[in-house]
């Protein structure tokens, strides 16, 4: 939000709607109005001035109707713009807030104001409505205090909420013991809604767990579901360990009605727990309602406008068969929950691909503008400005002389420090004596100046600071906030928009090292975060001027896959103008989905959709080459050479469906012929997945050759009269190789957690034996249908006569049977409580996904990206960075990330391509200075730092006098220190963590502290 407030191409218009869209995709004619707000947001310095003498208050929408908020004031506190607003109708036209503003900025006769504006495209991301449970009435919403939504439940636990983080009860103000959350709540059935929200079930296990974090008195908290659909990745470990807690209880059922006692407010939810068949009468202090999503408010409205469908849910509908954020009319772009309820890393990641696909649009992506050029004519040249602008802040300007933007840090004379500590909210100010902590830290040696925000990262607060760094002429700067890993950069940009070199800013963590972890204890919390300012003061003053080092790129990309994902990045990326080179194992294009016989939940033919792709790869000019394999990568961000060969298995790896198992004969590939090395700037990881293969025995796999897996199963659905000849009644077997829980499983192989595509694809195969007048049983643990349209097929596949049946992990179901073939299932219904034997036919073991273990293993070590304890390839960030890996240049997209259905594979490959033109947008590329160097007259040419390194960077190179010498290639370097610490001859000096800052910080934590 900061980010596209500060971007100098991104202009924000608040309180404004879009009236019509005319005209076609690339030369759009917009009508916005803008409807008044009664401030000058360019006049407004969010003073507060004008908030202060207002009397009229009006409940807070932002804090869900819980809290107050004035007439005049900021829609929330860390809102973009800063500019205050007026609720009209709060608003009783006192003027006070007139008199009072400094700035002469407001204006309580604004009137609306129609414009038209020329666009090339249009991105709807309007998000969703909770819906409302008052429509509900056996739940007492709107009738019993304590009964509130968990949208009202989350601004309570939020530090900027009502109550600043504080869990009280409406009725009484008191904490709550006893929680109790109901789940799916206007949604799967509901109030004739019938799809699936996707994040209410980890959101109500993420909230119990934080209710307690926030509340140690809390005593239990009871969930109450149908199916916990706990699919994102890193999802099912958290609910296991959320099962694992004595204080969480997961009862699976919804409550027939909640009553409330009139004297104590408390509450009693009447609910069948339907895994024991018992009635309960569960007692809470307070009710939680996960309340679906719906589409957003006037959403039918703004589709008329833009000539766009909406589905059966009200949401927009994406295109069929297409990237999920694709809409039906050409030009107009989808992201976020406008085509559906979504969870924060598929719209981050469904953001950037709609930006891709603008860009792929619009022409021209991959040209920067010179920093002489006019402002961007294009949504194309401003999504590739971005990392270029946000590297220009950071930067001295152009044509100015080496030390301009630093001509304080280097005056003589004692250093002049300025320290801001951040509030936010409670998350700080909750626990720490903030006015004691900016007491002392006044009086400390080199600080000239030292004030307290409210929240630090605010765009009024980043103004505060810059003006701070001018009138006090600072030339030093430590922040006192939350992590330096999300917001350092943000205080870097602003400290160089005041002339500061931004690498002179330190930050402290007294969030999470103080207030968080010390709740219990203010006082020693307190003395631990003045500990930490005096350290970063005493480093500050020795902090040094750097300045970045810029490489050229070369615009070429190496595509690593050449399954769909991969095809889409592929394609996208040579609409940019960007050459690109897709490399595949395999001796044909499609990856897994080409084992498929159909997608759902349209039932499009899979073979139609690989080709569809592959023409358009063919028609984008990309360099394609099958049964190629990658053996080797050097180099770095802007500049990798990379080595390319046939696969050392085989000479046709189509052969290998899974592509997991590693080279026959042992032969390592990366010590295989040489190859060809060509070089690229960027790299996209996208081997895909295999399908796990059962063990012998796993479900009588192997033992009864009646019994398949999944992909067997579209194999013969290809030609079922042939194929299923004699086949009357099928068995569904779910989480085969998925959902491994430890102990549960610990003698099996598998995937930890939910692998998305096995239900949908379980219902889809269902759908078709049906039609082919098969009958079929599913066992399932939970039914995890969160896709797009997955819920509806799945209340359809009931519909038909499919039946489901479920059963605890602790108890799978049984085969039985005689002369290798199964007959019979047996399992203990844990709905009925009793067991069940279904004759079969035929049994399905519903297989799951899994890393390509040997070729993500090779990648691993070529690249250095880093894979979780599951074999996937990690993000950069799990919601704001999902594509990116730690590795500069190196993407992701696809199943490389973890499982997921196709919709979100192609966003997920759009995206992967938006960051790859943005990096390669221009010439060159501007690396952080934070690296090691090397003295070169204290180097003996060891070479210990060469071998240490696990980035490659040090090397020993010829010097000038015909010896040897160790040099670090900044390009490659981390900055992490490792060769530094281990340099026998101290020749290696980490820069801005040098041995002098370090030991000052370590003296002034003794020596000061020791006087205490």
């Amino acid at each position: 939000m900061m980010d596209a407030g500060r971007h100098p191409r991104i202009e924000i218009l608040r309180c404004s709607e879009l009236l019509a869209l005319e005209g076609h995709a690339g030369d759009f004619r917009v009508t916005i109005r803008r409807h008044p707000t009664g401030v000058d947001e360019q006049r407004c310095t969010a003073c507060g001035a004008c908030s202060a003498v207002c009397k009229f208050e009006t409940p807070n929408p932002f804090d869900a109707g819980m809290g107050l908020r004035k007439a005049i004031g900021r829609p929330f506190p860390q809102s973009v713009p800063a500019a205050y607003a007026i609720d009209f109708e709060a608003c009783k036209r006192c003027k006070q807030c007139v008199k009072a503003c400094p700035r002469d900025a407001i204006d309580l006769d604004q009137q609306p104001v129609d414009e038209t504006r020329a666009v090339g495209a249009v991105v709807v991301a309007t998000g969703f409505d909770e819906f409302d449970p008052g429509q509900m009435r056996n739940y007492g919403y709107g009738v019993y205090p304590n009964v509130v939504t968990s949208l009202q439940f989350e601004r309570l636990l939020s530090a900027s909420g009502p109550t600043l983080g504080h869990v009280r009860r409406p009725s009484d103000q008191v904490a709550p013991q006893r929680l109790a959350y109901v789940q799916c709540v206007g949604a799967r059935g509901e109030a004739d809604r019938f799809h699936c929200s996707r994040f209410c079930c980890m959101n109500a296990v993420k909230n119990a767990i934080l209710a307690k974090q926030h509340d140690p008195g809390v005593e239990q908290v009871s969930i109450l579901y149908t199916d916990i659909r706990a699919f994102g990745k890193g999802s099912d470990d958290l609910y296991e360990r959320a099962r694992a807690l004595d204080w969480i209880r997961f009862l699976r059922g919804r409550p027939s009605k909640i009553e409330e006692d009139p004297e104590s407010h408390d509450l009693t939810l009447f609910v069948e727990d339907t895994e024991t068949g018992r009635a309960e009468r569960l007692a809470a202090d307070m009710v939680v309602l996960s309340c679906a999503g719906t589409a957003s408010h006037d959403t039918d409205v703004l589709a008329e406008r833009l000539g766009l469908p909406t589905s059966g849910t009200g949401f927009l509908t994406p295109q069929p068969g297409a990237s999920p954020v694709r809409s039906a009319r050409e030009g107009v772009f989808l992201a976020g929950s406008a085509g559906g309820p979504q969870i924060i890393p598929d719209c981050v990641a469904q953001g950037s691909a709609a930006a891709m696909q603008v860009a792929s649009l619009l022409g021209d992506a991959h040209r920067m503008p010179d920093e002489s050029d006019a402002a961007p004519d294009s949504a194309a040249e401003a999504l590739a400005a971005e990392p270029a602008a946000r590297a220009e802040a950071s930067s001295p300007p152009a044509g100015s002389a080496p030390g301009d933007s630093t001509r304080r840090s280097t005056a003589a004379g004692p250093s002049r420090v300025g320290v801001f500590l951040c509030h936010c909210g409670v998350n700080i100010a909750g626990v720490l004596d903030m006015r004691a902590l900016l007491e002392e830290v006044r009086h400390l040696a080199g600080v000239a100046y030292a004030t307290e925000e409210l929240f630090a990262c605010s765009s009024s607060s980043q103004e505060s600071i810059q003006e701070a760094i001018r009138a006090h002429r600072l030339d030093r700067v430590v922040v006192a906030a939350c992590t330096p890993r999300t917001h350092e950069p943000v205080f870097r940009e602003n400290c160089a928009a005041a002339g500061l070199n931004p690498y002179l800013v330190e930050m402290v963590n007294i969030r999470d090292q103080c207030s968080w972890v010390h709740t219990d204890e203010p006082a020693e919390a307190t003395r631990k975060a003045a500990d930490l300012v005096r350290m970063a003061i005493a480093r500050a003053r020795l902090l040094e001027p750097l300045e970045r080092v810029a490489v050229g790129v070369t615009p070429r990309v190496l595509v690593v896959g050449g399954g769909l994902p991969g095809m889409q990045a592929a394609i996208d990326l040579r609409r940019t103008g960007l050459e690109v080179v897709l490399i595949e194992r395999a001796a044909r294009l499609g990856g897994l989905v080409g084992y498929l016989q159909a997608l759902y939940p349209d039932e499009r033919d899979a073979g139609e959709a690989i080709q569809r792709l592959a023409s358009q790869l063919r028609e984008s000019g990309a360099e394609v080459r099958l049964e190629t394999d990658l053996r080797g990568v050097e180099g770095y961000v802007g500049n990798f050479r990379v080595r390319l060969a046939p696969p050392v298995s085989a000479t046709s790896a189509e052969a290998d469906a899974s592509r997991s198992a590693p080279p026959s004969g042992g032969e390592d590939p990366a010590e295989a012929a040489p190859g060809e090395e060509i070089e690229v700037g960027a790299i996209v990881l996208a081997p895909g997945g295999s399908a796990y293969a059962p063990q012998k025995g796993e479900f009588g796999f192997g033992m009864f050759e009646n019994v398949i897996a999944s992909l067997e199963l579209e194999r013969r659905l290809r030609d079922p009269a042939r194929h299923l000849a004699g086949v009357r009644s099928v068995a569904f077997i779910q989480c085969v190789g998925s959902r491994r829980i430890s102990g549960a499983h610990r003698e099996l192989p598998g995937y930890p957690g939910c692998s998305r595509i096995c239900c949908p694809a379980t219902i889809k195969q269902t759908q078709q034996l049906g039609a082919a007048g098969i009958d079929s049983v599913v066992f399932y643990r939970d039914m995890r249908t969160v896709s797009l349209g997955a819920e509806e097929a799945y209340r359809a596949a009931r519909r038909a006569g499919t039946l489901f049946l479920r059963f605890h992990q602790d108890h799978p179901p049984e085969i039985e049977g005689a002369d290798g073939r199964a007959q019979r299932v047996t399992v203990r219904d844990s709905l009925l409580q009793r067991g069940i034997v279904a004759p079969v036919d035929l049994v399905v073991l519903a297989t799951g996904l899994m890393p390509r273990e040997a070729e993500a293993r090779r990648i691993q070590e070529m690249l250095k990206t880093p894979r979780g304890g599951d074999g996937f390839f990690l993000e950069r960030h799990p919601e704001l960075s999902p594509v990116e890996t730690c590795v500069d240049g190196v993407v992701l997209c696809g199943v490389a990330q973890g499982p997921k259905d196709l919709p979100d594979a192609f966003a997920q490959a759009s995206a992967a391509a938006a960051k790859v033109a943005a990096l390669l947008g221009r010439e060159t590329l501007l690396l952080e200075p934070t690296v090691c160097e090397v003295a070169a007259e204290r180097c003996r040419a060891c070479g210990l730092c060469v071998s240490i390194c696990e980035f490659h960077a040090p090397e020993l190179v010829e010097d000038d006098r015909g010896g040897r010498v160790a040099a670090v290639n900044a390009a490659l370097c981390k900055g992490c220190g490792t060769c530094a610490v281990w340099c026998p001859t101290g020749a290696i000096r980490a820069r801005h963590f040098t041995d002098r800052q370090i030991t000052a910080m370590i003296d002034t934590l003794f020596v000061t502290g020791a006087k205490r």
